[in-house]
């Protein structure tokens, strides 16, 4: 059985300070198409569109969604943060694509900045991190982005922990804001000390939030292939028939 997988993207308008100046991007990290294929899914770029029924037509075909990380997030603390200012465009788009995609029930990953989409879309915030905790969740630019900077806990009541059987483990981070109130209908489910790394839906079959990149450790850690491989089972309409 063929299983398509929805992948969101980053949207570049072309401006001065994007990737390509006068050229319009809409783009994704390769790792997160590599990692699907290699775990036998198929994904599909979904692109960001205003036109609703587009959309429909797009997440009727697949069987799973990743929310992908990536976009620019400002330095400096702000009064109150949302992932709206860092990037509209993006941020409308993917908040219909979860009002579509929640209700049809199919597995959802949201990985950093996807996690924290999740998170917005059910009324939850965000905060800076503090310079207590900055050093340690933000890799610097350029470093390999499977260089591991702290370590998490699991909640053993989590479905993070069914398919992860080790309560704690060093992961990367690549984030400056953290989720700090979690919104309805979710739960956190790990931890860095107070920064809460991990979320789940309460009343969605499989939906899972990720503030660090999986995407790039199941390589060096074969444990994390479980991840991909539940995803995957979740997603499978034969699996789920049976």
């Amino acid at each position: 059985m063929t299983i398509w997988i929805g992948v969101t993207t980053h949207i570049d308008n072309g401006e001065e300070h994007d990737i390509y100046p006068n050229h319009p991007l809409q783009y994704v990290e390769r790792t997160y198409l590599d990692t699907l294929l290699h775990f036998g899914m198929n994904p599909v770029l979904i692109p960001a569109t205003k036109d609703k029924e587009k959309l429909q037509e797009y997440l009727s075909g697949v069987n799973g969604l990743v929310l992908t990380g990536g976009g620019y997030v400002a330095k400096k603390p702000a009064p109150s943060l949302t992932l709206q200012n860092t990037g509209t465009e993006r941020y409308q788009f993917e908040m219909e694509v979860l009002r579509q995609a929640i209700p049809l029930s199919i597995p959802i990953l949201g990985i950093c900045r996807g996690a924290q989409m999740i998170n917005e879309y059910y009324g939850g915030s965000l905060s800076s991190l503090s310079d207590q905790f900055l050093p340690v969740h933000y890799n610097k630019e350029g470093s390999p982005p499977n260089n591991c900077l702290h370590d998490i806990e699991i909640s053993p009541d989590s479905k993070l922990a069914e398919v992860l059987p080790f309560q704690k483990n060093t992961v990367n981070s690549f984030h400056r804001q953290h989720i700090s109130t979690v919104g309805e209908n979710l739960k956190p489910v790990a931890w860095n000390h107070t920064v809460i790394e991990a979320i789940e839906g309460t009343q969605h079959p499989w939906m899972v939030g990720l503030q660090f990149h999986p995407e790039h450790l199941w390589q060096q850690d074969n444990r994390w292939e479980n991840l991909f491989q539940s995803l995957k089972e979740h997603a499978d309409p034969l699996s789920l028939s049976k």
